[in-house]
């Protein structure tokens, strides 16, 4: 040990040495060059800290399932989001995404914080990128929920073998119980659904398998327990039209999840408050709008042993399952997927639909291609069913185009043309003997609107009206929605509403059958030029049909069938092809009147 310590002490005192300063040179010694200095590192700036995670500038991102109606679930995103911004201090910002699927990749790629998975989604985000389970929605007093098959009432289906050879719904390839579950049940009774079905139909949300059942489009279809209920409302006899053929054995709910990684105090604090605002009123409504929540409960990734021991029972592989076997698709434009389109009830619902029969019959005849038309009952439910791709092509007016392209990305191709001109006005009428000879002698009478989404029939006269001092809202005596230009005419002719809204000048569209229109009916005032109506397609329309089909409709208006047919709809004179760049002069003079697109879609 001395020995150790003696060499040690040597080592220090040679490094001592060498350290110690030279002797001062003599007068014949040559000085000692100094080495040269070398030059300061230069200093690297620190890396800026990312924003921190629920600041504006780095909002929690809750992506959310669109499991039923888009709209409402956004809805309700946006409430709790809000109350739990409000509660936390936290920045939150809300989506409903496309799929499931869409929903387990954007938390894997960190674009999405929190989601509300439902079962299969979540253990196969569990699997594949660490997503975690933080609460359990309560529906109906049970953290437990049930599949469904349904069929429809009049297709002879009673039981799951029946379904062989029949067109079936399901909602998404990762959805438990609008496909992993069902599919499952098939294949346990005998039915592949690759080869024994006739057709599958990916229809995206649960409400759309039941609405596609109700309708006869799919002879039957898979939903969770009882998904006829969000539909009952609109159509109430569901549940005699769709019936119910089998139910699944019990599956874990869907939740609220967290990515890996998720800080562990912020996750406390949102699982916390979320838990507190599922006891208030506020809390629950807004849960129960997207999703029929009740209440929730904390749970952690052991609550779905028990399903993943059922899985593993039946054969069923989670991570095999992550590329579960496609949906098949059919080309757009057969008789089998007919291209749909969807026409707003701005007039005579009978003579629009004939005209669009028309209109379609020579578009077919001309480019081979397979169409379906209705005529829709609002213009809103026109802009749902294009969101929802239950439609691919409508007639929209001005802002209902306008908030569809916001909403939905929906794209206009033709404008329509009537007397030499694509743009129109709006008007306002009254009836002659009710004293209304200016807007603001609008003041306690009764008011007629087409739709919330018209544009000369609501949007334009609204702001008029408001622009003279009067507000609807609080002014008049009572507002009524007629439903098309057609009506608000007649109900001012029969003394039903003192005023209405329609564009100029719908009068004539009821002058052959009431022929004293004009003498009952007055205009008090004109809007400033709208842009037309015409012809749009959703978003990502396959862009070889679209130019198909775009260039047969404007060759078609240059015949005497396709301008008969277009001016039995909605006389159309002919068309011209525009893109959406033709709206933003209409769309400035809306924001300088201080008209948010957005809000007005509400």
């Amino acid at each position: 040990m001395k020995t150790r310590i003696l060499a040690l002490l040597m080592v220090v005192g040679l490094l001592l040495a060498a350290c110690a300063p030279a002797a001062a040179p003599t007068a014949t010694s040559r000085p000692t060059t100094p080495p040269p200095t070398a030059a300061p590192p230069t200093a690297v700036p620190p890396t800026a800290a990312p924003p921190s995670l629920g600041t504006e500038a780095n909002p929690i991102v809750l992506s959310m399932v669109p499991s039923g109606d888009t709209e409402e679930i956004l809805q309700g995103g946006e409430e709790i989001t809000q109350l739990l911004a409000e509660k936390t201090g936290l920045v939150f910002d809300v989506n409903v995404a496309t799929s499931y699927a869409a929903v387990i990749e954007a938390m894997c790629a960190e674009k999405a914080h929190m989601a509300t998975l439902a079962t299969f989604s979540y253990l196969l985000a569990h699997e594949k990128c660490g997503v975690d389970v933080g609460l359990v929605s309560v529906r109906y007093g049970s953290p437990y929920y049930k599949g469904q098959i349904i069929a429809g009432a009049d297709t002879g289906i009673e039981s799951l073998e029946d379904i062989a050879g029949k067109t079936m719904c399901w909602v998404d390839a990762t959805s438990t119980s609008g496909y992993i579950v069902p599919r499952v049940s098939l294949m346990a009774a005998g039915v592949d659904p690759e080869t024994d079905l006739a057709q599958q139909v990916e229809a995206g949300s649960h409400n759309n398998v039941v609405l596609s059942v109700y309708r006869g489009d799919c002879d039957a279809g898979a939903t969770f327990v009882d998904a006829r209920g969000n539909v009952a409302a609109e159509f109430p006899d569901v549940n005699e039209k769709v019936i119910v053929v089998e139910e699944s054995a019990e599956i874990p709910n869907d939740g609220l999840q967290f990515i890996a990684g998720f800080p562990a105090d912020l996750r406390a604090k949102i699982v916390d408050a979320f838990v507190d605002l599922m006891g208030t009123e506020e809390g629950k409504a807004a849960m129960s709008k997207a999703y029929q929540w009740s209440e929730v409960i904390k749970k952690d990734d052991s609550f779905y042993d028990g399903f993943r021991a059922t899985l593993n029972a039946a054969g069923v592989d989670i991570a095999e399952l992550e590329n579960p076997p496609p949906i098949p698709k059919v080309e757009l434009g057969t008789a089998e997927e007919p291209i749909v389109l969807s026409m707003v009830p701005s007039g005579d619902t009978e003579e629009i639909l004939q005209g669009g029969e028309e209109i379609t019959q020579l578009l077919a005849e001309k480019t081979g291609l397979v169409f379906d038309v209705n005529v829709a009952t609002s213009y809103a439910a026109v802009i749902e069913a294009m969101g929802a791709k239950k439609a691919h092509m409508a007639t929209l007016a001005t802002f209902s185009y306008l908030l569809a392209h916001e909403k939905y990305g929906v794209d206009v191709a033709l404008v329509s043309v009537r007397y030499g001109s694509p743009y129109y006005k709006g008007q306002i009428i009254v009836g002659v003997d009710t004293g209304i000879q200016t807007l603001e002698d609008l003041k306690g009478k009764t008011m007629c609107w087409v739709d919330a989404t018209s544009t000369s029939g609501y949007i334009v006269p609204r702001v008029m009206v408001l622009a003279a001092g009067v507000d609807p809202d609080t002014d008049l005596a009572q507002q009524v929605e007629a439903g098309s230009h057609d009506n608000v005419v007649l109900s001012v002719y029969r003394g039903d509403c003192d005023a209405g809204a329609t564009f100029v000048d719908a009068r004539g569209n009821v002058a052959d059958e009431f022929p004293d229109v004009n003498d009952k009916v007055a205009v008090v005032a004109e809007s400033a030029e709208i842009p037309n109506d015409g012809l749009q397609f959703v978003a990502d329309f396959p862009a070889d049909l679209r130019r198909q089909i775009v260039s047969a409709f404007v060759e078609l208006m240059q015949t005497e069938e396709g301008k008969a047919a277009m001016s039995k709809a909605y006389q159309w004179s002919e068309v011209i092809e525009k893109d959406d760049s033709f709206y933003d002069g209409f769309r400035a003079t809306l924001n300088a009147a201080g008209i948010d697109i957005a809000e007005l879609g509400q």
